[in-house]
């Protein structure tokens, strides 16, 4: 932290925030983990610590850490932010961005799962390579679980069903303009078809899918009403162009089935799993190999925190609907997200 003390949290770099020998170590583990591991690793700082740092210095340690596995990139034209606080608005700034409406980390709703980024991307050629976040308030009520379904699962949920795994190997078209700032997603258009669900190079199942990937899809086939594509009159005041037809070619009954299965399938008990985060702790996933997703929250009502000392050594069930340690002020769910960038996931 002394090391770095002159640098903006979000300017945070490997360089600017070295590491000793021993924590260098404990961090490449976690990164091999992410990279040519199962593609997903927990972080966790201790909650007695969270409560002693506060907010800004804990912010600062997870994204310092984080730097070592990946340059951080932006996560939104509207705010230009790096670092992202996953929670209900509450800055003026915040609400008055033409964004907020529509990015699910401003609201309390339900998430089904996805990967982050709206268009689906070859490996290298999105914008996400790992997702990294980490619980610094959790849900007064309890609400806010995060929900996981790997590749891998969703292979073997549809591997009974070879003509959905032929049809989402092959890749589907996609336009962007439906999304209400264009611009953020480039290229705005699919060229070729682009994978949803396939074997990489080391035979590791990816997946590239999210409610909006789909909206994005149907629009590429369709040059569909804008006012049946995500978010209807909504939408169209936003739209800088009305969706026209990516490829001459209808979708496929195949592609749709395919679509509805790879949907119902990653939303699943058979391949969902659900987790709730404390505070201080953090997941680390590649954004090719695992989706992620939320339940419904609701920030009313008091989130009593342990104090500090009670924090060390209060069994981690107690922990679990707990606001962040040490608080003086019970506010809502809050987590830190970093959208990270690394080469030797892009090649």
């Amino acid at each position: 932290l002394q090391a770095a003390s002159g640098v903006a949290t979000d300017a945070l770099t490997a360089e600017a925030f070295p590491l000793g020998p021993v924590l260098r170590g404990r961090v490449a583990e976690l990164r091999e983990q992410v990279v040519d591991g199962p593609g997903l690793a927990i972080l966790r700082l201790p909650i007695e610590w969270i409560a002693r740092a506060g907010e800004d210095t804990s912010t600062r340690v997870f994204v310092g850490l984080c730097s070592h596995l990946g340059r951080m990139i932006e996560q939104s034209k509207d705010l230009m932010e790096t670092v992202a606080r996953v929670e209900i608005p509450t800055n003026e700034a915040v609400i008055a961005s033409p964004n907020t409406v529509r990015r699910g980390y401003r609201n309390q709703k339900e998430q089904r799962v996805h990967v982050d980024a709206s268009i689906p991307a070859p490996r290298g050629r999105g914008e996400t390579d790992i997702l990294a976040m980490m619980c610094m308030r959790t849900a007064p009520d309890g609400g806010g679980a995060s929900k996981l379904t790997s590749a891998e699962a969703l292979w073997a949920a549809l591997s009974g069903h070879p003509q959905h795994l032929r049809r989402l190997a092959a890749g589907f078209h996609y336009d962007a303009g439906v999304e209400w700032l264009p611009a953020w997603r480039q290229p705005q258009r699919s060229t070729a078809p682009v994978p949803l669900l396939w074997r990489d190079s080391k035979g590791r199942a990816c997946v590239q899918f999210g409610v909006n990937m789909r909206k994005n899809i149907e629009a590429a086939y369709s040059g569909a009403d804008i006012g049946q594509v995500a978010g209807g009159r909504q939408l169209a005041k936003h739209l800088k162009h009305a969706p026209e037809a990516t490829t001459t070619t209808p979708l496929d009954q195949v592609g749709v089935d395919a679509l509805d299965a790879l949907d119902e399938a990653a939303n699943s008990s058979a391949c969902m799993h659900q987790l709730q985060l404390t505070p201080g702790c953090a997941l680390i996933l590649d954004n090719y190999r695992w989706m992620h997703g939320r339940t419904a929250f609701s920030d009313d009502g008091p989130a009593l925190a342990p104090a500090p000392a009670e924090a060390a050594s209060a069994p981690a069930g107690e922990l679990e609907s707990s606001a962040q340690a040490g608080e003086a002020e019970c506010r809502g769910r809050l987590l830190i997200r970093l959208w990270l960038q690394t080469d030797d996931m892009r090649t």
